[in-house]
């Protein structure tokens, strides 16, 4: 058995092409900005991924970068986007440099410009079951089960990792969907019984190759959400990877995300589908409500 494989680049390019329908549909131009600080390689790529995908939707994107930006100009920074007309999301891109308090920055954002969904309001109304904006990589990763007729409902679901980026709000998401979710960590002593008994895993570790064939349900469904580079000395350089040992887990699991081309490119999308859902909030729009239903 081969597992099937959940295409998150062409379910992604779905999505981006229905955001481009309903902007030209209704007239709208949805402004995004991300305030990038220090130099990390790796975060300055993501940020401009998000830039160019959003002007190629007909968005407005911004970049912030503040090489060496204080706590207080941070916060200055995203004070002067909360009252900004013209931008509707507001991103602060995480991991911020040491020294830096990630939740003092955050809970600065107006909730109703937070299109990463992890202000604690915006967080709140997600554990009760009243998203206003469903945090991005939780969204991608729900959007593909349903994509693929995955139903989670009366499942075993286990979520490795508990960021409030991706573990927790997915232990929600997946919660409301009706399956019994267990949320394991790196102080979880029972890993390999727990990966026996799941039907769907999700892992956001960050850990190449944590989950190989042993102790594997068949026919399991997996998620990767784990990002990871590796040297590959054949290759004079680096590969990205994700949690999964891929190509053996693929014959045992029913279904698996790749890495890269699964779940990063829904999160890219599920942030563009935020910002759009943002620009009609904010400017009293009537939302077209078969498509803002996540």
């Amino acid at each position: 058995m081969t597992a099937r494989i959940l295409n998150g680049k062409a379910v992604a390019d779905e999505l981006c092409n229905k955001i481009t329908e309903i902007i030209a549909q209704y007239k709208v131009r949805p402004g995004l900005a991300v305030i990038l600080v220090g130099d990390d390689e790796a975060s300055k790529v993501y940020v401009e991924r998000k830039k160019e995908k959003s002007l190629s939707l007909g968005m407005k994107g911004r970049i912030l970068h503040m090489p060496e930006g204080s706590p207080q100009q941070i916060l200055e920074a995203i004070q002067m986007y909360n009252t900004a007309p013209d931008i509707h999301g507001i991103l602060v891109q995480l991991p911020l440099p040491k020294g830096i308090h990630t939740s003092q920055m955050i809970e600065k954002i107006n909730p109703i410009k937070d299109v990463d969904g992890i202000h604690p309001f915006n967080l709140g109304k997600l554990m009760i079951g009243e998203p206003i904006y469903t945090p991005c990589t939780p969204q991608g990763c729900i959007r593909l089960l349903k994509h693929y007729n995955i139903n989670p409902e009366g499942k075993r679901a286990l979520i490795i990792g508990r960021s409030r980026i991706v573990g927790l709000p997915i232990s929600f998401l997946l919660t409301h969907l009706n399956a019994t979710v267990t949320l394991a960590h790196s102080h979880s002593s029972n890993l390999p019984q727990l990966l026996s008994e799941a039907d769907i895993i999700v892992s956001a570790v960050g850990k190449p190759k944590l989950i190989g064939t042993n102790h594997l349900k068949p026919n399991v469904a997996i998620l990767d959400v784990g990002i990871n580079r590796i040297n590959q000395q054949a290759n004079n350089g680096q590969s990205v990877v994700g949690d999964v040992d891929f190509t053996p887990v693929s014959k045992v699991a029913s279904a698996i995300s790749p890495v890269p081309g699964g779940i990063g490119p829904m999160t890219v999308a599920c942030l563009m589908y935020n910002t759009l859902k943002a620009s009609f909030i904010q400017e009293g729009k009537t939302m077209p409500e078969q498509f803002f239903n996540f």
